[in-house]
């Protein structure tokens, strides 16, 4: 008797082993599941030249801006904000490489003062080598390279400072970084048509599983 309960309770012990096994593997599926789930789609908007008063949720009553209202009355709007002044009459220019680097002006070291340099880790960049699928596209006015490492593709991209809204000189992605004046194609259409287009198109045609910038 002695020897059939030692074997029932070594019988017991195998069956709770092996479930403790299965039920273990299970939650650790799960919580790796849920890891790549937290890892969140980001959305990235930034206007070109953008005035303080440039919002009619914010107090300009002279001005249309229902969709940047709805983003003021759903989020959080920092009121005393200040650029940083430029080292050039391109003011954007260092503004978009201290978001996107998060270095001081002062501490930009590319040979185009307010630049982005090679040297530079960008947000996109980060973002791309923990698995992001990063996409850009409108305004780039901080140099080709850059942009070429930071995101792994894009449409209606357009690299240089501003003059014409109304003719815009728009590449495809380019994994090289090549973004050359003769190779650029023309749409009739104003400049932040044509990007918004682009960037409502690729949001309803992404299929990847990889989190998106």
């Amino acid at each position: 008797m002695k020897g059939d309960n030692r074997f029932k309770i070594n019988k017991a012990l195998k069956i709770l082993l092996v479930f403790i096994f299965l039920f273990s593997n299970g939650i650790m599926a799960q919580v790796k599941t849920r890891s790549v789930k937290k890892q969140p789609n980001i959305l990235f908007l930034l206007t070109d030249d953008h005035r303080f008063d440039g919002i009619n949720a914010l107090g300009n009553t002279e001005v249309f801006t229902p969709n940047m209202d709805k983003l003021v009355n759903q989020g959080t709007s920092f009121t005393h904000a200040h650029i940083m002044g430029s080292n050039s009459g391109a003011v954007c220019m260092p503004s978009r490489a201290m978001i996107m680097t998060s270095k001081y002006i002062s501490n930009l070291s590319h040979k185009v003062k307010g630049s982005i340099a090679e040297e530079d880790l960008t947000l996109p960049q980060l973002l791309k080598n923990a698995g992001y699928h990063t996409w850009g596209t409108g305004k780039w006015h901080n140099a080709a390279p850059s942009f070429a490492k930071s995101f792994s593709d894009g449409h209606n991209i357009f690299m240089g400072g501003m003059s014409n809204h109304l003719k815009v000189p728009l590449h495809n992605y380019n994994p090289s970084g090549q973004y050359n004046k003769k190779d650029a194609y023309f749409e009739n259409k104003f400049s932040s048509v044509l990007f918004s287009d682009a960037a409502v198109e690729e949001l309803e045609t992404y299929k990847e599983e990889k989190p998106f910038f």
